[in-house]
């Protein structure tokens, strides 16, 4: 929620901030592909963590 807040008002603020279980990259792409119908395939996708490198490559 504060993430998303931290971008309220921005212009080009990312489409969604969307929560999913991060030790699990698993999880993570699962939870990319079930938000396509909402909002397209992703182009990109941004992370607060180092930690999260790989997941977030493997869910695009």
């Amino acid at each position: 929620m504060a993430h998303a807040a931290a971008y309220a008002g921005i212009a080009h603020a990312p489409l969604a901030v969307e929560q999913t279980e991060v030790h699990d990259a698993g999880a993570v792409a699962a939870r990319v592909l079930a938000l396509e119908p909402r909002y397209g395939q992703a182009r990109g996708l941004l992370s607060n963590s180092d930690h999260l490198q790989t997941q977030t490559a493997m869910a695009v």
